[in-house]
C-alpha cells in the first residue's frame, strides 16, 4: 500500500506543478465543481509516466481477499458492516477473547457489501481511514456510558458484547456469557485512536491511557478477511432494541 500513497502524492505534485506553470486553457463550470484542461500533450506524458504504477496499484485493489456468504448493511440499528469491522477488529487480539470490540457508525463509509468475491479495494472504500487500533483497560461505568451513548445514536458496530436498549439506555449488558459486573475494574476494550481521543464526542475516554496495538483498523479488516477467507452470515441481535 505504500505504492498507493506514492502515486497519489506524485499524482498531487504534477498537477500542482502543472497548473502553476500552465495558463487555464479552458474552465468549466458543474454545480461549483470546477474542471481545468490544461495542454493535452502534457497531459499525456504526464499519464504515461504513471500508467505503470497505476496498473500495479489497480491489479492490487482488485486482488480477491475473502468471499462474502451474506449482503452486509449499514444499517441504522442493525449495522452487519460494523459489526464485520468489530469482529476483525477483536479477532487481532485473539489472546484475550473477553475483550470487547467498537466501531462507530459513522466510520463506515459504504452502505453494503453485496455477495461472493470481496477485493482489497472494497475493504479501503468500507473504511477509507488511517486510524490505529487501541485497547483500553476500563471500568464496568465506563461500559455502561459507552453503551448509553451507542443506545442514543444507534447503528454501531460491537463485538464480544450484547445489551439491549430501551429509550435510549442500555440494559441487560452481557460481555461474552457474563452480565456486567460492577466489581470489575479491567475490561478491555478494542476501538480506534480516533475514539479513544474522544472522537464522536467521546470525551469521557481521553484522560484513560492507551496501547497500540501496531495496526490499522483497516489492517486488521484485511488479515481477519485474508484468514477466513469466507465471511459467514453476520448474526444480527447484538444490540436489542425493545418497544
Amino acid at each position: 500500500m505504500k505504492n498507493y500513497i506514492l502515486i497519489v502524492f506524485f499524482i498531487v505534485l504534477m498537477a500542482c506543478h502543472r497548473h502553476a506553470l500552465q495558463p487555464v486553457t479552458h474552465l468549466t463550470t458543474f454545480h461549483n465543481f470546477y474542471t481545468f484542461q490544461a495542454d493535452s500533450a502534457r497531459d499525456s506524458s504526464i499519464m504515461r509516466i504513471i500508467a505503470p504504477y497505476k496498473i500495479r496499484m489497480q491489479n492490487q485493489m482488485e486482488r480477491i481477499i475473502c468471499n462474502n456468504d451474506s449482503i452486509l448493511v449499514k444499517g441504522a440499528n442493525e449495522n452487519t458492516l460494523a459489526y464485520l469491522i468489530a469482529d476483525a477488529m477483536k479477532a487481532a487480539l485473539l489472546e484475550l477473547p473477553e475483550a470487547i470490540a467498537i466501531v462507530n457508525r459513522g466510520s463506515v463509509r459504504v452502505p453494503s457489501i453485496e455477495t461472493g468475491a470481496i477485493t482489497l479495494g472494497e475493504i479501503y472504500e468500507l473504511m477509507p481511514f488511517d486510524n490505529m487500533l487501541v485497547s483500553i483497560t476500563v471500568d464496568a461505568t465506563t461500559i455502561q456510558n459507552l453503551c448509553n451513548y451507542i443506545a442514543k445514536n444507534g447503528g454501531w458496530g460491537v463485538s464480544g458484547i450484547t445489551f439491549s436498549v430501551k429509550d435510549s439506555i442500555a440494559y441487560n449488558i452481557q460481555i461474552g456469557s457474563s452480565n456486567l459486573s460492577y466489581d470489575k475494574m479491567d475490561y478491555t476494550v478494542l476501538i480506534s485512536d480516533y475514539l479513544a481521543n474522544g472522537g464522536e464526542n467521546l470525551d469521557f475516554l481521553k484522560h484513560i491511557k492507551q496501547h497500540s496495538l501496531g495496526i490499522k483498523v483497516r489492517d486488521a479488516i484485511v488479515k481477519y478477511c485474508e484468514t477466513k477467507k469466507r465471511i459467514a452470515p453476520i448474526s444480527g441481535n447484538r444490540i436489542k432494541q425493545k418497544i
